[in-house]
């Protein structure tokens, strides 16, 4: 899948933004304050207006699909939103954190059925459980948490698993100048190897960083790290899951099985990749 219609959207529809929620309003704040020059779609029906943004009832009551749907619902409603995204034309949703935890039989069904969604329709999903993303090129910021006005645009791209990895970082003063940024979460649908091809193919890109708990699919990563080493793209890897303790807490911090460190490690410097140990 092309993921640049998708992280550099003209449109962005935030589903279930409001006045009174601090997430339903702050990726549309995000995109505003960092020049974002698309469409910016609050959808309510409670409301006319949002964030002083005209507010419409519902994505079919759009005059065109957005590009980007970020869900700001309770997790009964994400899947019909994101059904209706799909039926409008929109290429992603994003399915972040707030609301609902990455474990428990809920989610664990959720995210199957975003997964099915994905397949038959062939729309992105970015997320569950994750913060969003912040692109620098385009301005477009459906991310849950506040992006400080110090973010400075440059040449790394970053995507991690953890949102409190991407919080860090989109926080960290500025030090390292960022293309974009992607909190992928427990990779429902779009996962870190398209993440990675997305970034070998940017122009934007010239370096990426990489925060791993676990491979939902190693064969696709360590293809998309040789493209990223076929472009001259370095890629720094942190894998955790080193230690008992640290592959417990990645288990139950996503449900993934960390693996063993020693093989992740070989195998990612067989594709040029640099290990990080912190």
């Amino acid at each position: 899948m092309d993921l640049a219609p998708i992280l550099r959207p003209r449109s962005i529809a935030v589903v279930g933004a409001s006045p009174r929620s601090f997430v339903g309003r702050v990726a549309l704040e995000n995109s505003r304050s960092l020049g974002f020059g698309g469409r910016l779609l609050p959808i309510n029906p409670k409301y006319p207006e949002v964030a002083g943004l005209p507010a419409a009832p519902s994505l079919a009551a759009l005059d065109e699909p957005p590009d980007v749907v970020l869900i700001q619902v309770g997790i009964d409603r994400v899947l019909e939103v994101a059904r209706e995204a799909a039926a409008v034309g929109a290429r992603a949703v994003i399915v972040p954190g707030a609301g609902f935890t990455d474990s428990g039989a809920a989610a664990t069904e959720l995210q199957a059925a975003l997964r099915g969604l994905a397949r038959e329709r062939g729309i992105a999903v970015v997320g569950t459980n994750c913060m969003g993303f912040v692109d620098l090129v385009s301005g477009a910021a459906p991310y849950i948490g506040t992006v400080p006005p110090y973010v400075r645009r440059g040449r790394v791209g970053m995507v991690a698993q953890s949102g409190a990895v991407v919080e860090a970082f989109v926080n960290d003063g500025g030090r390292i100048p960022f293309s974009t940024i992607v909190s992928c979460g427990t990779e429902a649908g779009t996962g870190l190897a398209e993440y990675l091809d997305f970034f070998a193919a940017d122009a934007e890109t010239r370096a990426v960083l990489a925060f791993v708990e676990g491979f939902a699919d190693p064969g696709a990563f360590l293809d998309a790290a040789r493209r990223l080493a076929e472009a001259d793209k370095p890629l720094a890897v942190c894998k955790v899951g080193r230690s008992a303790v640290a592959q417990a807490g990645v288990a139950a911090h996503s449900g993934r099985l960390a693996g063993s460190a020693r093989v992740a490690e070989a195998a990612l410097r067989a594709v040029g990749a640099i290990i990080c140990h912190d």
